[in-house]
């Protein structure tokens, strides 16, 4: 398995499949159901697990946290570092879009310490503690990933992906306040959901109905979208 940053195409991709870009139908689907939707979903985040749980990306000294002395080397390192570990998929795009995000400022602040000539010692002290949190904050994530709360990444991933999609139809204005704080609702429906079959594990039948609930719930939000 090479990949594991796995498209959301029973979920993400179900507005293609039922319909047009702008709402309009498309021909029929043969095989595109609710069900199949559900079991797709369930067994790549299976696999996702599988691939947190045996902890291959370890076996790349990329993903390893490694911190050189040298200055520079311990900036590029950090940034291959998060790289890997998306490549990987031992963290979630969201986390991994954080991360590179305070990766790009610490790399600003150096290009200002350096505007006037070499960093003095304390500039130096001062990005190097910046490479270190994000570094402890990278390792807190990784580990976060094998507990309990995460344990449906795909799932939250495409719960973040919906309050996207809500948020983006309210700036739009392609959703009404009313409609978007009903779609919110739904959201949040299918994360206590999620929470109650969390109880105990999460057996594969239990994926599939959240994957099914959340299908139910993409294309809710597509055709409010495309209205």
């Amino acid at each position: 398995m090479k990949t594991i940053i796995i498209p959301l195409i029973g979920l993400l991709a179900i507005a293609q499949v039922q319909a047009g870009p702008f709402g309009k139908k498309k021909g029929p689907h043969r095989g595109v159901t609710k069900e199949n939707i559900g079991k797709r979903g369930a067994m790549q985040e299976e696999q996702i697990l599988d691939h947190l749980d045996t902890h291959k990306w370890k076996k790349d000294p990329e993903a390893t946290d490694q911190r050189p002395s040298d200055l520079n080397r311990y900036h590029i390192r950090t940034h291959s570092r998060i790289v890997s570990l998306l490549r990987h998929g031992a963290i979630s795009d969201e986390n991994g879009k954080i991360f590179k995000e305070k990766h790009t400022a610490i790399t600003l602040s150096g290009k200002e310490f350096r505007a006037d000539g070499e960093m003095s010692a304390d500039e130096v002290k001062e990005l190097r503690k910046k490479l270190d949190d994000l570094n402890d904050e990278i390792n807190g994530a990784l580990q976060a990933a094998e507990e309990g709360s995460m344990r449906t990444p795909l799932l939250n991933q495409t719960q973040h992906r919906f309050e996207e999609k809500i948020e983006f139809g309210v700036r739009s204005g392609r959703l009404s306040t009313g409609e978007a704080s009903r779609l919110t609702r739904k959201v949040e429906k299918l994360k206590r959901m999620e929470a109650l079959e969390k109880n105990g594990g999460l057996r594969t039948s239990e994926r599939e109905k959240l994957f099914e609930e959340a299908a139910e719930l993409a294309r809710e939000i597509n055709k409010e979208l495309n209205d």
